[in-house]
């Protein structure tokens, strides 16, 4: 009987504590003027396909996936539409040849760029035109956004001859 009783109060000493109110941070408007700030680099991941075209057939010829790690910069979104970024970080390449094994390899970035960007609140897109090209160029959507982090995305084919690469690069900042 006292096992029951025992089981009893804990039922509902739990049930009580599952019923409190879980507190959520209010959802911010993706805006220019909420973009504004100062930010770290979360994490950047990059998918790419290259192809060739050989006797008027695409061939598949590698896949590239990166990854990067230990940030060490800072990214400054103005009020005046310019931008500002600068450090470096760790960028590790897996390239996978078609019918072969993958090789990784990992390298240091350095980054020092700055330029203008601007926002399109109603497409959630967000431009950036670099005086260097080195980091953020063209046009990115806004997957996530909050007071806290946002992060970006971008699709884009580059042709060269007969060379096509697809890629895939997805960027998240976390608010300093």
């Amino acid at each position: 009987m006292k096992l029951i009783k025992y089981l009893m109060i804990i039922f509902f000493f739990v049930s009580f504590l599952s019923c409190t109110e879980k507190k959520e941070l209010p959802e911010l408007p993706f805006s220019e003027s909420n973009i504004i700030g100062s930010f770290k680099i979360q994490e950047i991941n990059e998918k790419i396909t290259t192809t060739v075209v050989t006797s008027g057939i695409e061939v598949e010829v590698a896949k590239t996936k990166s990854r990067a790690d230990t940030f060490e910069v800072e990214f400054i979104l103005n009020n005046d539409n310019t931008y500002t970024v600068s450090g470096a970080y760790r960028k590790i390449n897996t390239v996978t040849p078609t019918g072969k094994s993958s090789e990784t390899s990992a390298t240091i970035i350095t980054i020092t760029d700055s330029g203008i960007f601007s926002v399109d609140e109603t497409e959630n897109k967000v431009t950036f035109s670099s005086q260097t090209k080195a980091f953020l160029e063209g046009t990115y959507l806004v997957t996530d956004f909050s007071e806290q982090r946002f992060a970006l995305q971008k699709d884009e084919v580059t042709v060269q001859d007969q060379i096509t690469a697809i890629s895939d690069i997805e960027i998240s900042f976390v608010r300093q």
